[in-house]
């Protein structure tokens, strides 16, 4: 990810899904309120949902 950040010089204001695609190697539903991202670079990111009624 990091490689790819400095090639690319300037930011990107929309989403772009290819490149997001390139990125991620996995994403898991932990639980009804939390969730994993696994990047290519081995980096794992976990995160709470909190949802209001």
């Amino acid at each position: 990810m990091e490689i790819y950040m400095k090639k690319a010089r300037y930011l990107k204001k929309e989403f772009d899904d290819d490149l997001v695609r390139q990125l991620l190697r996995a994403v898991k539903v932990i639980n009804e309120s939390k969730i994993e991202r696994q990047f290519q670079s081995g980096i794992v990111i976990t995160q709470r949902m909190d949802f209001e009624d």
